[in-house]
Formats: structure tokens, sequence, C-alpha cells
């Protein structure tokens, strides 16, 4: 496995793996209708601009040549702050927007691999603190972030694709204790 900092130019591929990856993982709580017309809303051109932005992202091939990516874990400073959180400075400084892989590669290390790689490029940024959502029907992700050292800090209501669901925070006091 080989992992490097996304940039703009692997946006197809993330594009990719993320519908990929959202259609197989929400089948069991989203809309089929929301599930069909992901790859319209999540397109390269959207990824490349976020690329360019503030978001900093690290993607996973099998190997050195780049030639399948596997998966990609997207991060930066806090988006979406929990209720609770309402200081001037936010409690949880950094934010891990997105983990998806191909679902040819859950269970092979692939997303514990990406999680690590992000501790040193979120330090350096002062997102020592970090946070993230997940969906509470995604029991599988529930459980991965779980055993990743994530404590549960908070929870909100979204909607996705005209559905009312439950998010999940998880929290790392300490992002380089994830396990």
């Amino acid at each position: 496995m080989f992992i490097r900092p996304a940039t703009p130019s692997d946006s197809d591929n993330i594009s990719s793996l993320h519908v990929d990856a959202t259609r197989h993982g929400y089948q069991n709580f989203a809309d089929a209708s929301y599930l069909a017309q992901l790859d319209q809303d999540i397109t390269p051109a959207k990824w490349a601009e976020w690329l360019n932005d503030s978001t900093h992202a690290l993607i996973a091939f099998t190997d050195d040549s780049e030639a399948q990516a596997t998966g990609f874990i997207s991060f930066g400073p806090i988006r979406t702050r929990i209720k609770e959180d309402r200081g001037i400075m936010p409690s949880w400084p950094g934010e891990i927007y997105g983990l998806y892989l191909h679902p040819d590669h859950w269970g092979n290390g692939i997303a514990q691999a990406l999680m690590r790689a992000i501790t040193d490029p979120m330090r350096k940024n002062y997102w020592d603190k970090a946070l993230l959502w997940v969906i509470d029907k995604n029991k599988r992700a529930v459980s991965f972030y779980e055993q990743m050292g994530g404590q549960r800090v908070g929870k909100q209501q979204a909607d996705i694709g005209g559905k009312t669901v439950t998010e999940l925070a998880f929290g790392w006091k300490d992002i380089t204790r994830i396990k």
C-alpha cells in the first residue's frame, strides 16, 4: 500500500471512491433514489475545487505505481462543531471530513493506515484535537471509529437525501493517540 497527499489531479479517483463507498455503505439506510444520483452530486470538478481550497486529503493506492486507488481521507479545520462547543476557540480545532474506501478493500487495514497517516499533518496545523461525524445507522463505521479510540462527544440531526438521520460525533482529545 502507498499513501500520499491528494492533489486536484486525483479528483476523478476520489470522486469515484466516494460514490462507490457511499452507495455500498449507505444502502441499508439511505433512499435508493439518493444513492442513484450520487455521481451527479459528488463530481470530480467539486473534488478538484475542494482540494484547491482548505481541504487536505490523503489517497491510498494498492502500490507505488498508483494504478489503483483504494481509499482516501479528507480533513482540515473544524467545519461542524458539536452544539456543546460554544466558545470563541473551538474545543475541537480539527475535523476529519470523510474516510472512504472502495468496498473491495474494506477490512484490509487501509482505513487504519489512513487514520494514522493524518496525525502528523493535523498536528502541524495545530489540529491536535479532532472530531468526525458518522451516521449512527452505519454500524460498521461506528464500530471502526470506536476501535480507533474515538469517543462519542455529541450528536445532531442531518438530512441525507431527504431523510433525517442522526449523526454521532467521535472525538480524539489527542490526534496522535489514534489506535
